[in-house]
């Protein structure tokens, strides 16, 4: 009697279960990709166009040719694909993850992943795991995307300028997060990443500046205990500007209330000291610094405070 019992509950299971495979592969994506590209645009105010939308295995949605255009730019930014993961076990414990893979020229690609729990996303709006890994990713097209896609009012009167400004180079490496979304202050990770052949573009004719090619452009930062280290190697070296940072931040459960120990470095040369040194001079306090201005930051995240040192 037990066997048989057995036996009725497998083909009930598997009959469930063989109704939501049929369901999940012949559901009609064509339209869900038309509806989703709309909200979405809706939703940003930024024009969204989905190429494709498919079935992705275990269980999830997989979107190809993505692009978004903002309507001050005539060139797209690609996403070659997205794909949105649900186990079974995910969705029981309330999680889901983002796969997305953007393709950039010669072969460059930029992968991120993010985990998120929906009841932390509810209770502190932050995804519980971050990656990303870059590989000779050009960020002239994605610098552009982000210019052009400014509107807040404060800024619109400035916009032309803004995006006259051009940034070329390749990042490299990658970046790795696991918040503790109900205790920040435990949460750990690193970052290291690297720009080859960065290059500040300033030559355009309503600028009228040298280009700022870098020869160097790193980025490295720790996570761990509590607290977070940005090592002395991070900053970016150019003919006519430098910049460095170093020290610690002390994450408290109340992120607002994290504590600031940082050194930050600004050395300006030629042209830029000639045009805009007088700014350094002015956060100096009024006092010369000719091009060149350390700064200590301190206090809190809610209530920051920087000075020369």
């Amino acid at each position: 009697m037990l066997k048989k019992g057995w036996k009725i509950t497998s083909i009930a299971v598997l009959g469930v279960g063989s109704f939501f495979v049929f369901l999940f592969l012949g559901f009609p994506y064509e339209i869900l990709k038309e509806t989703a590209a709309v909200k979405v645009s809706e939703f940003t105010g930024i024009p969204v166009q989905i190429g494709s939308l498919s079935p992705a295995f275990p269980l999830g949605i997989a979107a190809g040719d993505v692009r978004v255009r903002p309507a001050s730019m005539s060139d797209s930014l690609k996403i070659s694909g997205i794909k949105v993961r649900l186990g079974i076990l995910d969705m029981l414990l309330g999680n889901f993850g983002i796969y997305v893979d953007l393709e950039g020229r010669d072969k460059g690609r930029l992968n991120l992943n993010v985990d998120v729990g929906m009841f932390e996303l509810f209770r502190s709006g932050m995804p519980k795991y971050l990656y990303m890994k870059a590989d000779n990713f050009a960020l002239d097209e994605f610098v552009k995307f982000i210019l052009g896609s400014i509107n807040s009012p404060g800024l619109m009167p400035y916009k032309s300028t803004i995006t006259s400004f051009g940034f070329t180079g390749k990042l490299n490496g990658q970046l790795k997060i696991k918040i503790n979304t109900s205790d920040l202050a435990q949460s750990s990770g690193n970052v290291d990443l690297q720009i080859k052949n960065a290059a500040l573009l300033l030559s355009h004719p309503s600028i009228s500046l040298n280009d700022q090619n870098f020869s160097k452009a790193l980025f490295k930062v720790e996570i761990f205990g509590g607290v977070i280290t940005v090592d002395g190697s991070t900053g970016m070296s150019a003919d006519e500007i430098q910049f460095g940072a170093s020290g610690k931040i002390l994450l408290k459960p109340q992120i607002p209330n994290s504590v600031f120990d940082l050194k930050l470095m600004i050395k300006l040369d030629k042209d830029l000291k000639d045009k805009f040194g007088f700014i350094l001079d002015v956060a100096a306090g009024g006092v010369p610094v000719n091009g060149s201005l350390n700064l200590g930051m301190t206090g809190t995240l809610a209530q920051p405070a920087v000075k020369p040192i």
